[in-house]
């Protein structure tokens, strides 16, 4: 009888537990991007521009440059991490000269606990389409800039917002509305709708996604390469902020049984928020606040955010 009694005690107590450790998580993961977006503030005050998202391919390669989250490091206390990244080099960069001032390849294979979220396992990268870079050991990131939405128009063939286009059209075109977008860096004042609505970051956490990548590296846009492995926004940011796509859709898709394919499962298409939070995502805004938004979120009111100078009113509150 006790012990049936401490077995039922057990069973209660149990889920109890449970949610107090994933609200634990949950409140590190908005710590983090909080922390995130004074980063953002602070860089502007020291440059007048946020950070870009990679410039491009780099001059003498077909690598991207370094991301956003490279750029931002000294802001986070980790300006020693900074000083040995080169920013003129692509991410795969390992400088032969000795001894090494600069190794971008090593860069990665140090962990930033700013850039992961404790309710997902996935620490590492998982890349099916370069597998090459499986075996680099390379950290990833949870947290992806705002690049801008790419939503098409409801019942027309076109587009509702600029966006870079490219060769392989298959992977879709590039966000350029948002805050973190490749190019040149914007400064707040660009942000027309307000920092208080637009989305500066945002979480991509859950463990089945096979789109992680190392955290340091940056997008490349080529329109006039004819391989389409060099015409992939490859990260980060997203390509863009997908209305037709719910927030948390590939979880509930996979929680169905149902095989998942294209940007359900990995990068190189619009993106979707998501992770393994209960009901939600994190999300950042670009005056540094940080709002849990939950599932049933119409994403046209997501849309609406990620743009910088849309000129809609749809609050996510």
């Amino acid at each position: 009888m006790v012990i049936a009694i401490i077995g039922v005690l057990i069973a209660l107590l149990l889920p109890a537990v449970q949610m107090a450790r994933e609200a634990a998580r949950r409140m590190k993961c908005t710590n983090n991007i909080k922390q995130l977006g004074i980063a953002l503030h602070n860089y502007h005050d020291h440059t007048n521009a946020l950070p870009n998202d990679g410039w491009k391919q780099y001059v003498t390669g077909t690598e991207s440059y370094m991301g956003a989250h490279v750029r931002i490091l000294p802001f986070i206390e980790l300006a020693s991490l900074y000083a040995q990244a080169n920013l003129n080099r692509g991410y795969r960069n390992s400088d032969s000269a000795t001894p090494k001032k600069w190794n971008n390849q090593a860069l990665a294979t140090i962990k930033v606990d700013h850039y992961l979220c404790q309710s997902s396992s996935h620490t590492k990268i998982l890349s099916t389409d370069h597998v090459d870079e499986n075996s680099y050991n390379w950290y990833t990131t949870h947290y992806y800039g705002n690049a801008g939405a790419v939503s098409a128009i409801p019942g027309g063939g076109g587009t509702r917002y600029p966006m870079l286009s490219q060769n392989a059209t298959s992977y879709g075109g590039e966000a350029i509305n948002g805050v973190i977008y490749i190019g040149a860096g914007i400064g707040l004042s660009a942000i027309n709708d307000g920092t208080s609505n637009t989305i500066a970051w945002g979480e991509l956490s859950w463990n089945e996604w096979s789109g992680y990548r190392g955290w340091h590296r940056g997008a490349y846009y080529a329109t006039t390469n004819t391989n389409p492995d060099l015409q992939q926004f490859v990260a980060f940011s997203g390509k863009g902020i997908k209305e037709q796509k719910a927030i948390n859709r590939g979880v509930y898709l996979y929680a169905q049984g149902i095989t998942l394919g294209g940007d359900d499962k990995n990068l190189y298409s619009s993106l979707y928020f998501h992770s393994n939070h209960p009901g939600g995502v994190n999300i950042g805004l670009a005056d540094g606040s940080v709002r849990y938004i939950m599932d049933s979120t119409a994403m046209s009111i997501v849309v609406f955010n990620a743009t910088r100078d849309g000129g809609e009113n749809a609050p996510l509150d």
